[in-house]
């Protein structure tokens, strides 16, 4: 009786609760224009992604390109030298991360 309480409470918290925790899912989209990519780091609610932290890599080889931090309007934006696909990577450091894959 116990643990058939117990598992209808979690179902009931469950359901109360997953609005909430689906609409703080981290979302990333890049896209370039005139040599420059343009991140844009937003939740699923379209809050911006602040001060979060941008990892940029190669997407073959996985070098390292740049690394920063969003604005407060959820953008990062760097120059690229020659096209390459990339691997964009967001962290709000409070345990959201999302990657993009930009093909060149």
């Amino acid at each position: 009786m116990i643990k058939k309480t117990i598992f209808l409470v979690v179902i009931f918290i469950f359901f109360v609760f997953k609005g909430d925790v689906y609409a703080h899912g981290l979302n990333v989209y890049a896209y370039a224009k005139d040599g420059i990519v343009h991140v844009d780091a937003y939740y699923s609610g379209r809050a911006k992604c602040k001060n979060c932290r941008v990892e940029v890599f190669e997407a073959v080889g996985g070098e390292k390109v740049i690394e920063g931090v969003t604005d407060s309007n959820g953008m990062f934006s760097f120059k690229i030298k020659e096209a390459v696909s990339l691997k964009i990577i967001i962290n709000d450091r409070m345990g959201h991360r999302a990657e993009y894959l930009f093909n060149k």
